[in-house]
């Protein structure tokens, strides 16, 4: 998936090929521009996340978004 903000390329999926396991973004401006905003699911709230903080090559994971349509009823 490309844009002119970021390209997004599916890095792992499940054996079904169903879901997404894993996704590397590729951004076009800093990650720290003041216009960007990252959020990640807790589970029950989106919240926002400083990317900028984060040690290099760390994985992270955004959102367990197995449940997130149990969550919205």
């Amino acid at each position: 998936f490309e844009r002119d903000l970021l390209a997004a390329t599916l890095e792992e999926m499940t054996r079904s090929g169903g879901d997404v396991v894993a996704v590397r973004f590729h951004m076009r401006m800093p990650l720290g521009d003041s216009s960007l905003l990252f959020l990640t699911w807790d589970g029950e709230v989106f919240r926002p996340l400083d990317l900028v903080s984060l040690p290099t090559n760390e994985q992270i994971v955004l959102a367990d978004t197995s449940d997130v349509w149990a969550s919205m009823w």
